[in-house]
């Protein structure tokens, strides 16, 4: 595809990258494989989302007490051990994005596997603060978001694996994040 006129500026830079992970994740992702962010200010912005996602939980049950499982519950009563955890899954889903990708003939590495899934749980984070103010406004559309997240969410994981690996089509990489998803749960 055909990069879009850049824009003067952080901000329109960053309103055309979300635009573009929105609508072309691949394109996006090569973007951000293509700043070649040190490990160490990935780690730092891994860190620093996952803390941000414990605060959106805590608040999330602050404002609808009921919308929260046990597990998610114990973790917000200790923030530490719970961003810690969403700190390690990050890591292991970056980790897994890197090794099975080449497993199957990828070329990808893992600060790009890092770098991309850090921007992902960045933009899932931000999709998460619109869903829980459409949960406190209009509840009855909340559903029809989360349900809309999740399916994007899938795609452009997808789509960035694909774009790490140089893999020609999303569709078999979905397939293998669905069967390794399987196994997982096993």
């Amino acid at each position: 595809m055909a990069p879009r006129p850049a824009g003067d500026g952080v901000a329109s830079q960053l309103t055309e990258l979300v635009a573009d992970s929105i609508l072309r994740p691949r394109y996006a992702a090569r973007t951000i494989l293509d700043l070649n962010i040190s490990q160490r200010v990935l780690i730092e912005a891994g860190i620093a989302i996952s803390a941000a996602a414990v605060v959106l939980s805590y608040l999330t049950l602050r404002l609808v007490p009921n919308a929260s499982d046990p597990l998610t519950t114990a973790l917000i009563a200790n923030p530490l051990a719970g961003a810690a955890l969403q700190f390690g899954m990050l890591m292991g889903i970056a980790f897994g994005a890197d090794r099975i990708g080449r497993l199957f003939g990828g070329q990808g590495r893992f600060d790009g596997a890092l770098a991309l899934i850090v921007w992902l749980n960045t933009l899932l984070l931000a999709g998460q603060t619109v869903y829980l103010l459409i949960l406190v406004a209009v509840p009855q559309l909340a559903g029809l978001l989360s349900l809309a997240l999740m399916f994007w969410a899938f795609w452009a994981f997808a789509s960035f694996v694909a774009e790490l690996h140089d893999f020609e089509s999303v569709l078999p990489v979905m397939g293998g994040i669905l069967v390794t998803a399987m196994v997982m749960v096993m």
